[in-house]
């Protein structure tokens, strides 16, 4: 019987022999790499890193692109400097000229790429700290930068390291921040580093611009890694190191960064991810003068030799040994299991060449490897997504907007979304949206009523996938009640698919409801005329409405078109629409019956049909010049009855108008009016005559009436709305007054 427990065991074990070198890596494990120590030439560039050293890093720092003190890149100023190979077989000793390449630098990046590591180029070194800062200052700084940029772009370099050492005045730690700051936004996608000096956070001093805040914290905010050189300390240091690169020293100093992180928004991972533990492979003696006599600073402790290492490949003793391998595999352990601050970005050395080969069971950088063989990334941050879109989103059916939306830390790669569908609660299994590839997704507009599941997958240095959003399609709310209410009577109203935190609205104060946010409620009203409730949100975004009549019909009578019949009489056939057909209100009104008659009776005939629910046709009949009157429709409804008229004349020419012709001997101005109507009947004309003046709103109510024997009346209609009145003038003979349009206008 084939045992299935061995084969899972040896297909595991194959598929661990397999993997890439660096999908192991708990950390990173950066390295500077000083090419100008190896004496290296054109034929063997590919010696310096070795592939077996490549395989056990995750970066690589060449060192060093030297600095003017007038902001030019230099090669040869400083002892550590990059070797003289450049692309032509030019010798480049001094300013760099902007465009020819190292031919060293560029087969390192070559391989190092080769092998899955970011390759950093570094600019400064040890003593450089008056030329960077002369360099830094504002009149230098744009030429500066402009020149790494230049430099990293031509040699394909994954990043910068700045390796000052050391600022010491004030002036001097603001200018090193100013360079960090315009090298973050020259190179926002390259991994901007920084060296420090064993010094902790809390004594670095304040910064320039702004005020009141601590260089170090400036610096951590702004940079992806800082490289903490806890080396080249000893006995007489000035911390007072067991070793110049004691391991228990060392963890002390990386922990007093954490625990100063802690107090000063540094208390993340991701901020602690920014903090490297220095190693040095190599020792140091102590100097001495001429007579073999140490040389002493001035608090009398004696002074590393530090010009002068002694390679930790070479075997040979020293007064102040570096690192071995117990100490880095300590370093190394602290930095990815300790339980206190959960965790740094790496360890890095100083520097590969002094190391055995890496292949040497005895080398520093192999130990390191080897205890560094647990899961992790290759020290730049993964494709993580910060903001899951929404857990649960409620749409209306038929109104549908917004999107959902995923929120990803967008590492320097590109980043690919795509968006799926799903008919259960799963971000995985589902159906790919076509054309849904950006980190926003439109809810479809056209959803009914249900549940819908939907995320994304996103993909670049690595893949993720966002949580389930929720959208839930709910039927849109609706008001039930009433279309006509008469006032003094109670009506109840209630909302079908109710929305959650919605509250009633209302036309007007006329309008009284029971309470805001109940259902169902109770609706009463007064006066006359359209009106309605609705819902609606917090922000008073209307989700219904419902319409409704109050009280009486008010019907409104327009002339909806004309036409002419002779026949025995001749005769204009005037058809009056009762209301509008197109008013939503007028359906509203509920009007059951209406009444209609005509003044004079003489002057026209009803035809008996009715066109429709609102239209009547009436003939005017045209055996008599100058024949005008008035049409009345009385219209009822369960809450009374209103009433609405329409006046005419008929001219010999067969032109029916809304008011009669002009009479000369009675005047009304101004028209249109807005305070005073003024009315005049010639009193030589009225002979005693008793004149009753009334003016009439289109629905007939009486609004003002006088009495007069002649000369001037006048109406005060400021207190009228706008709108079309009427003016009758009865001068106590004819039983047809005088008939105009008068139009109220304020």
């Amino acid at each position: 019987m084939i045992n299935r427990r061995l084969i899972i065991k040896y297909f595991a074990i194959l598929a661990v022999l397999f993997m890439p070198k660096m999908a192991f890596a708990q950390g990173a494990v950066v390295s500077y790499a000083f090419g100008k120590g190896q004496n290296l030439n054109s034929n063997n560039l590919a010696n310096f890193p070795s592939v077996a050293q490549l395989e056990r890093l995750t970066h690589v720092i060449a060192s060093d692109i030297g600095v003017e003190a007038v902001s030019n890149l230099y090669n040869g100023l400083w002892v550590r400097q990059l070797p003289n190979i450049w692309e032509g077989g030019i010798s480049l000793q001094g300013v760099w000229n902007g465009t020819t390449k190292n031919l060293w630098l560029v087969e390192l990046v070559k391989n190092a790429h080769a092998e899955g590591v970011k390759a950093i180029i570094c600019v400064g070194g040890g003593g450089a700290h008056w030329v960077h800062a002369t360099s830094s200052t504002n009149n230098n700084l744009n030429k500066f930068v402009a020149d790494i940029v230049k430099f990293v772009t031509d040699h394909k370099f994954d990043g910068v390291d700045i390796n000052w050492e050391h600022p010491e005045t004030q002036t001097e730690w603001q200018q090193c921040f100013n360079l960090l700051n315009a090298l973050k936004l020259a190179l926002p996608c390259k991994r901007i580093s920084i060296a420090l000096q064993v010094k902790h956070p809390n004594t670095y001093p304040d910064a320039l611009t702004p005020p009141n805040h601590r260089i170090s914290r400036l610096i951590w905010e702004k940079v992806d890694a800082i490289n903490l050189m806890t080396y080249d300390q000893g006995p007489d240091g000035p911390e007072g190191w067991q070793t110049h690169s004691d391991a228990g020293e060392a963890i002390t100093h990386i922990n007093n960064w954490a625990f100063w992180g802690n107090s000063n928004g540094f208390n993340n991972l991701d901020s602690r991810r920014k903090l490297f533990l220095g190693s040095a492979f190599y020792g140091c003696n102590y100097k001495r003068d001429k007579n073999g006599n140490y040389e002493l600073n001035q608090y009398g402790h004696r002074i590393l030799d530090t010009d002068n290492p002694v390679s930790y490949a070479s075997g040979g003793s020293c007064e102040n040994p570096g690192d071995n391998t117990t100490s880095v595999v300590s370093k190394v352990n602290y930095c990815y299991s300790n339980q206190q601050y959960g965790g740094f970005g790496g360890v890095f050395v100083w520097e590969l060449g002094y190391d055995l080969p890496a292949t040497n069971s005895n080398s520093l950088l192999n130990a390191i490897w080897q205890r560094n063989n647990l899961p992790y990334n290759n020290g730049y941050l993964d494709l993580e997504i910060t903001t899951h879109p929404a857990a649960s989103t409620i749409v209306v059916q038929g109104s549908i907007s917004g999107s959902l939306l995923v929120v990803a830390n967008k590492p320097c790669t590109e980043v690919i979304y795509q968006w799926y569908s799903n008919t259960i609660n799963s971000n995985s299994g589902g159906t790919l949206i076509p054309g849904a590839t950006n980190e926003s997704f439109p809810i479809p507009a056209n959803l009914t009523a249900g549940t819908y599941y939907y995320y994304c997958k996103l993909s670049g240095k690595n893949s993720v996938t966002s949580d389930v959003a929720t959208v839930v399609v709910s039927l849109p709310p609706s008001i039930s009640g009433s279309t006509l209410l008469c006032s003094g009577t109670n009506y109840n109203f209630s909302v079908a698919n109710e929305p959650s935190g919605f509250y009633w609205g209302k036309s007007s104060s006329k309008i009284t409801i029971s309470n805001t946010t109940g259902n169902p409620i109770t609706v009463s009203a007064t006066g006359n005329g359209p009106g309605w409730v609705s819902i609606n949100d917090s922000y008073g975004v209307e989700y219904a409405r419902c319409n409704f009549w109050i009280g009486p019909p008010v019907p409104s009578l327009t002339y909806a078109s004309l036409g002419f019949e002779y026949g025995i009489l001749p005769m204009t056939l005037v058809i009056v629409h009762l209301n509008d057909i197109e008013d939503p209100i007028a359906p509203l009104q509920a009007v059951y019956k209406t009444d209609w008659s005509v003044t004079p009776s003489a002057a026209a005939l009803f035809n008996p049909d009715i066109w429709g629910t609102g239209f009547k046709t009436v003939k005017l009949l045209m055996n008599a010049p100058d024949i005008y009157g008035e049409l009345k429709a009385k219209s009822y409804n369960t809450c009374g009855n209103g009433t609405g008229y329409l006046y005419f004349v008929v001219t010999n020419q067969l032109s029916p108008s809304s008011a009669p012709p002009s009479n000369n001997q009675y005047k009304s101005y101004p028209n249109p009016v807005s305070n005073f109507l003024n009315i005049e009947i010639d009193a030589t004309i009225a002979q005693g005559t008793t004149y009753d003046i009334r003016l009439y709103d289109k629905q007939g109510n009486l609004m003002r009436q006088k009495k007069t024997k002649g000369g001037t009346v006048q109406f005060n209609v400021a207190n009228l709305p706008n709108g079309i009145y009427y003016l009758h003038i009865y001068d106590g003979v004819s039983e047809t007054p005088e008939m105009r349009q008068i139009v109220v206008e304020h």
